[in-house]
């Protein structure tokens, strides 16, 4: 059963099991955000190691050490670009950068009951002051989505969004396109003043409002751009896997999970009755076995 809880992981400290090998994965992100799975009644936030779903058809699970877990943000939060900033709460509709829960940040630094943080996503590279209680390891997951406006995209590669036109940066925008793979992106067209245009930009894990230079706004329509892995290798085989079918890590080892509905895999390799198979996971492409072997009919 899955939790209300999610946590962010780098891919090579996911295991088979508890104090297990690390699972086998390719093509992986930096890091992915994961739902935490319940095992008993104790609290997940206690426990030595946090089990976590990587898909769910077929459903896989893994295992992370607790303190292996990266640091993220666990609820909106402004980052204000002074520490004496930080002290005061923002105005509702204050410019600047809301990092949303489960984005991952670096501590720079900690001054009382502050942080100063840096923030880097595929979109974003920004550093700036938070409260020290907003940062953790396990959050729930945001309800807050981007604004309803007109998608933009901003040239040229790397540009900054600022507090006031032509003031102190917020951001670096780092890639600025409608979609990415961390996953949405959208900025909006709002008030244009001075050849200068206020704009909201948004990922998965934090949102910008500020000023861009009008010249470096044009109009695009949005769109999105999923993670997609594809299956490598020669074989194209395939066998017929039914519903509730186990997957392992290696033949006859750990239980890494099962297929609920079924379908058809390629072979990759068959050994000792076993067949190894590509699964596609928040963390890319897991290599895994079935114990079953043969054609698909």
């Amino acid at each position: 059963m899955m939790s209300k809880y999610r946590v962010r992981c780098a891919p090579a400290l996911v295991k088979s099991a508890p104090g297990g090998a690390a699972l086998s994965l390719d093509h992986s992100p930096a890091s992915s955000v994961l739902p935490v799975l319940v095992r008993d009644a104790s609290d997940p936030r206690e426990q030595e190691f946090t089990p976590v779903q990587l898909s769910e058809e077929p459903l896989v699970t893994g295992w992370v050490r607790t303190t292996d877990l990266l640091l993220v943000v666990t609820k909106e939060t402004f980052m204000a670009p002074t520490e004496k900033a930080a002290s005061e709460p923002p105005g509702v509709d204050a410019l600047g950068l809301r990092l949303l829960p489960g984005a991952e940040v670096v501590v720079m630094k900690r001054s009382g009951s502050l942080a100063r943080v840096r923030y880097e996503s595929a979109w974003f590279r920004a550093d700036g002051w938070i409260p020290d209680d907003s940062l953790g390891t396990f959050f729930e997951k945001s309800q807050t989505g981007p604004k309803a406006l007109q998608s933009v995209s901003v040239t040229p590669e790397t540009t900054t969004l600022r507090y006031t036109p032509g003031g102190k940066p917020i951001v670096t925008i780092k890639r600025p396109k409608t979609a990415g793979r961390d996953g949405w992106a959208l900025a909006g067209e709002g008030i244009v003043e001075k050849k200068h245009i206020l704009v909201w930009w948004t990922d998965g894990y934090a949102s910008v409002h500020g000023w861009f230079p009008e010249a470096q706004v044009t109009k695009e329509l949005p769109g999105l751009l999923g993670n997609v892995v594809a299956t490598i290798g020669s074989h194209k085989t395939k066998i017929d896997v039914p519903g509730g079918t186990q997957i392992f890590d290696q033949p006859g080892r750990n239980n890494i999970g099962q297929f609920v509905v079924g379908g058809h895999v390629i072979v990759l390799e068959e050994r000792d009755g076993s067949t190894r198979i590509h699964i596609a996971t928040k963390l890319g492409q897991l290599t895994a076995w079935v114990p079953i072997t043969g054609p698909a009919p």
